[in-house]
Parts: structure tokens; sequence; C-alpha cells
């Protein structure tokens, strides 16, 4: 996914500086390019703060001023300051930027600066996507609102954005989509907000002028991104949802436990039945990305066993399986600190970057084998495409397979730029039914269900059948290799 952050820090500082991306994710800094900068702006998440603290390292040696900020830098402002950073810049930059450089106009050479207020996201630029290789990514990205109006015990996103929802205008949105889509950007596309649907006003304004313009330009873009299981109570904005194209919707489970979810202050998830919410976001066409975590305190022995069985329950194929972490500033890390059960390390400091990074209620030696486990089970070939059988089976029918064969002047390729998308999209559908067929269907073991599954899905679901092999697609990146057979080809 592109680096939404590091090209709106982009587009705020002053037009005057010449920039260069680099994402460490995937490519390294030449030593041409260090030689080139005059300064080094970097940004990171706890989970990639010794990359981070590496590269302040290596800009100090080059005698290169280095700025740090981002999630980790808002959240741990003394670790990169320590590492050597001149400057750490916390919170939002549209409201943090123009403050430190007010300072380094004024020949400040080091110092802290945070964010005075949150931003009002209309005076949000438009990020510089022209910095951006697009060749590199599979997903492009934007943000149409931060905060979230829940305080879930274990999220940093209260911390870091405030719980008062802020937007861009219909007409922003649409303006950096526009953006996007000049510099030739077609495909998936995450709206990266903490809660699409934090305040439905604001998606529904999103939706409605969507609608037009994708209709108007053929539909260049698939839609992802996050929400509240609340969404599952509303089939309306579903149907809205999948008619401006979104396809998947993340979605963060957490526990089939009610009391869990209480005493994680997630009693959305428990307003209404938790089930019924994720069967009706299926139903209503929209695939799922489930994130469930092990680890809560008030857990009992067998959780794993507990969230597998509501995993299978419900259908869902994709399945983020976390273990829970302590990131700073959140209420849990505060009340943690406050049990003294958080994890030091052997120089004094806290443990931010791994997982589990205090002492459980249970366990940790029970609660990591449970975790394995739940891995093992769901990332199981053959049972993942159980699973996605069932999911794709009890999803509604492609608008298109419902209007029966009747002709509607949005199905016309009359513009060129359709054309040559619906052209490329067959041509890679192609592809990944050979790939399948191949891997799945003839050299696997479990080859007579692949074939028994994607006949029936054929038969009974026929519109679906796109997204369900983009499904298993999309499952091979998850499936261990020790439920693997001695091929490495799969065994059920």
């Amino acid at each position: 996914m592109i680096p939404l952050g590091l090209i709106t820090v982009a587009a705020l500082l002053p037009k005057t500086w010449d920039l260069k991306l680099v994402d460490h994710e995937f490519e390294e800094v030449t030593e041409d390019l260090w030689q080139w900068a005059d300064m080094v702006l970097l940004t990171g998440m706890i989970a990639q703060k010794d990359d981070v603290l590496a590269l302040v390292s290596q800009a100090r040696q080059r005698g290169k001023r280095v700025v740090v900020g981002g999630p980790y830098a808002s959240e741990l402002p003394e670790e990169p300051a320590n590492a050597g950073a001149h400057f750490v810049v916390t919170g939002e930059g549209e409201s943090a930027i123009p403050i430190w450089l007010e300072a380094l106009g004024r020949g400040v050479e080091k110092g802290i600066f945070h964010e005075t207020e949150k931003t009002d996201l209309p005076g949000s630029p438009v990020p510089r996507f022209d910095l951006l290789d697009l060749d590199a990514y599979i997903m492009a990205s934007v943000q149409t609102s931060r905060g979230c109006p829940f305080s879930c015990e274990f999220c940093d996103i209260a911390a870091l954005y405030g719980n008062r929802l802020r937007h861009k205008s219909p007409d922003q949105v649409l303006g950096e989509l526009k953006a996007l889509h000049e510099i030739g950007w077609e495909g998936p596309l995450f709206f990266s907000d903490d809660n699409f649907i934090g305040s439905r006003k604001h998606a529904v304004g999103i939706l409605q002028e969507l609608l037009v313009w994708m209709k108007q330009e053929g539909q260049p873009f698939d839609f992802w991104t996050q929400a509240s299981v609340n969404l599952g109570h509303d089939p309306e904005l579903i149907d809205l949802m999948t008619a401006a194209n979104f396809g998947f919707v993340f979605l963060g489970i957490e526990s089939p436990n009610e009391e869990v979810l209480r005493q994680a202050h997630k009693g959305h998830n428990v307003s209404k039945p938790l089930l019924e919410a994720i069967r009706t976001i299926n139903a209503g066409g929209l695939s799922i990305v489930g994130s469930v975590m092990i680890g809560f305190d008030g857990e009992k022995t067998g959780t794993g066993d507990q969230i597998r069985e509501f995993i299978e329950e419900a259908g869902l194929p994709m399945v983020m399986i976390n273990p829970l972490q302590a990131i700073p500033q959140t209420p849990l890390w505060k009340r943690l600190h406050q049990e003294g059960r958080l994890v030091k390390t052997d120089s004094g400091s806290y443990l931010t970057e791994f997982a589990l990074n205090f002492t459980p209620t249970r366990p940790r030696e029970e609660i990591v084998a449970e975790l394995l486990k739940l891995r093992s089970d769901l990332y199981e070939p053959a049972g993942y495409i159980e699973r996605a059988y069932r999911f794709y089976l009890t999803m509604r029918p492609t608008r298109k397979a419902r209007r029966q064969g009747k002709h509607d002047p949005d199905d016309d390729l009359t513009s060129p730029v359709r054309k040559k998308r619906v052209k490329t999209q067959s041509l890679g559908e192609i592809r990944l039914l050979m790939r399948l067929i191949w891997v799945h269907g003839i050299l696997a073991r479990y080859r007579f269900l692949f074939w028994k599954r994607l006949w029936g899905i054929y038969r009974a679901n026929p519109s679906r059948l796109t997204a369900y092999l983009n499904c298993l697609g999309l499952g091979e990146n998850v499936f261990y290799r020790h439920t693997m057979g001695s091929d490495g080809l799969g065994e059920s």
C-alpha cells in the first residue's frame, strides 16, 4: 500500500523544497541519495521502530539533519530524540509541521514539536501522489476522516486522533481520487479511515458522489475500507457501498466472548448478535477480512478453540489472528502500567515492538500455543476452501446478475478506459484461474475438494465465481508451510 502519511507530509512542506521519496518497505537508500539529501524525514509505526532508529543513526553518520514523525514518534517521542534525531514532530502534521517550520526558520537546531490542536480536515492538502512509483504498489489509499467514536481499550486511534470525528468534504475526497486517476492509478484503493462508517451521514455523502463519478469514469477503482461491526445493522448502507464498488471491508471482531469484549470497552460488538451482523454484511455483497485477538484479561483455557468455532460458524475465510499488544498511550497501556504488568527489557525500558508485552492473566505459554494452533487450523488449505465456498455461496448475486440480462447503459463499454480495464481484468482473471487450477486442482492432495467446490459455486452462485477464486488466490498468502505436504503444494 502506498505510504499515505509521507506523501501527505510532502504536501505540507514548502513548495521550494526538492523532495525524493524512499519506501523502505521494499527499497534501500542509495549512497547517491544519502549524499544528495540535506535533510532526512522519517516516519514509522512502533513495529518499525528498529528500522527507524537505524536510519536515524545512518543519517547522523553522514552529517544529515534528521526529522522523525508519525505514530511511533507521537507515542514515544523521547526514543527517536535520544537516538539522535534533531527534530521530533508529534501529532497530526497539518497542525505540528507549521510550528516546526517556523522554528526551523528562526534557526532552532533541535527539539520536540507537538500539535496544538486536532486538524479540521478541509484544510488538509491533496497528497503528493506524483512522488510515488505506482508500479511498486498493489493498492493506493486516501483518507476521508480521522478519529473514531469508540474507545476500545487496546486501540491507539483515540490516543492519536481523538474521539471527535473530523471529515473531508465529498468534493475534497473526489479531488484526491481524480488526482490519483489522472496519474494513471486504477484498481484496488483503500479508504484508510479508522472507521469509514463512524459518521453515517459522512459516509453516505461520499458514497453518493462516488456513484456518479465512478459510472462516468468506467469504474476505475475497487474500494476497500475498514468499519465497525455495526455496519451489519444497516443493510441500506451496505447496499450503497456495494453500488459504489466497495468489495472488501476490514472488521475488528476481536473475540466471540461477550464478557471479554465488554471489558475491552468494545460494547458495540455485543449491542446486537455478532454472528448476525457478519452474516448480514456477507449476504449484502461485501467480502470480509476479519481480525481477532487472543490474550485479553478474563480469557479462559480453550479461547483459541472458541474463536475457531466462531470463525467456522461465520464461514469467514480471511482472518487476521493477532496476539494482544499494549500500545503506548492507550487505556490498556495505562492500566497495565498502573498494575505493574508491563514487561521491561534488560535496559529498563518497556517492551513495545513485541506482542504480549505484558503479564497476561493466564499462562503466556498457553496463549501462544492456542494462537499457533488457531493459525494452523484456520490457514489449513482445505478448511480455508470450505469456508470460502460457504461464504460466497451465501452472498447475494451481483447487481448485473440480478438484472437477468436486462440492458443497462452502465454496461456499455463506451469508455476507452473502461474497455482497457475490462480487458486487463479478464486477462488477469484467466491467469489467476490457470494458476489455481495447477496448484490446487492438479498438484494438491485436496484437489478433488477444489473441483467439487468450484463446480458448486459455478452452479449455485455463478456471478460470485470470480470473487471466490480471488479469495482462494488471497488465501495462498496465509497458508502455513507446516500445513503443506512434503512437496510443498498442499495437504488437507
